[in-house]
């Protein structure tokens, strides 16, 4: 099954570096590791183009925010406590359908017989190519959403969407140690990386799963980052749509304004990938806490993000992130349903 994203690189990852971490220590706690079919051999599909709240009406689209079994932690085993799995679906399910949804997170939850339960390989591309992004407005973030999620023979598998506010777009959430600054974008922590949901620890507590998301982290950045392959695809971007926006009598932003934030985000893109191969590699810390007060980090201090485009709410997005106990979710809530 593939994504509807038709520019998520690279086009093939094979896991074949095997790069090191310093100062990691994982023990194996993933329980019993089961051979599994690589094929995808269930009935269920996506459609080419998602409708309009495809998720469901709560929150802020796509899943609601985290609740109903939104952030795929396992709590019991009753249907009723993952109601915005089943209110979101996108093929018809039954009762055997949803058994086998609960069971999986179940397992993924306590650790066990991983490849049973989770296509793991993909996950870990998945994983990897998201974390790089850094998109706080999913599981990645406080809010659990924008994600598709997919059963097939009783593996779980998710596929990306909704990616507009990647590199700093959120406004008041994410980078390093929760600075939504130039240099805590480009150095947002590629452990821990999932603040909204649980679903991925098991991966991570694991060393051999862990090392190849490492991989393919280092794949990522060797191959299309300083490999050439975004460079390419930045100028044929730009070959293809600079003259367009320069003459469009519609557009929102002048000419200037749209060739700033360009070079702004091929800047942010390789200085991200400069962090991220360095935490891979031990020379930067990989952790928000091993991150604090650390002169190893990349400075992208010169950078000003807001030239690419930021969330027209960013300021009570910030005030909630900073509050303790989230009590301005309602209203934050009822601000973006009227924006």
């Amino acid at each position: 099954m593939e994504s509807r994203a038709e520019e998520i690189p690279p086009d093939q990852f094979d896991g074949r570096k095997q790069p090191s971490r310093k100062n990691r220590d994982h023990s194996n706690t993933a329980g019993e590791i089961q051979e599994a079919a690589t094929e995808d051999r269930g009935e269920k599909t996506m459609p080419e183009e998602a409708p309009s709240g495809f998720f469901g009406d709560g929150g802020f689209g796509g899943f609601s925010m985290g609740g109903g079994g939104a952030d795929l932690n396992y709590t019991d085993d009753e249907p009723d406590s993952y109601s915005a799995i089943w209110d979101g679906e996108v093929t018809q399910s039954g009762k055997a359908d949803r058994r086998r949804v609960i069971t999986a997170l179940k397992n993924i939850s306590e650790g066990t017989s991983l490849e049973r339960y989770m296509d793991v390989d993909n996950l870990l591309k998945y994983m990897a190519v998201h974390v790089f992004s850094v998109n706080e407005d999913s599981l990645s973030g406080m809010m659990a959403h924008n994600y598709y999620l997919y059963e097939a023979d009783g593996r779980l598998n998710i596929l990306p969407w909704d990616y507009n506010l990647t590199l700093g777009g959120m406004g008041g959430r994410g980078g390093a140690n929760g600075d939504d600054s130039a240099t805590g974008i480009v150095n947002d922590a590629i452990d821990n990386a999932f603040s909204g949901t649980d679903f991925f620890d098991a991966l991570m507590e694991n060393e051999e799963y862990h090392s190849k998301y490492d991989c393919y982290l280092q794949q990522l950045t060797d191959e299309y980052v300083f490999g050439g392959g975004f460079e390419k695809f930045y100028e044929r971007v730009r070959r293809q749509i600079d003259s367009l926006v320069e003459t469009d009598p519609t557009a929102f932003y002048t000419y200037e304004e749209y060739s700033d934030a360009a070079d702004t985000l091929y800047e942010v893109v390789q200085l991200r990938g400069k962090s991220v191969k360095g935490q891979v590699e031990g020379t930067i810390p990989s952790t928000s806490d091993e991150q604090k007060n650390s002169k190893a980090l990349v400075d992208a201090s010169h950078l000003d993000l807001s030239v690419m485009g930021s969330m027209d709410m960013g300021d009570p997005m910030r005030e909630w992130n900073e509050s303790s106990d989230r009590t301005g979710l309602d209203n934050l809530t009822k601000m973006k349903m009227q924006n």
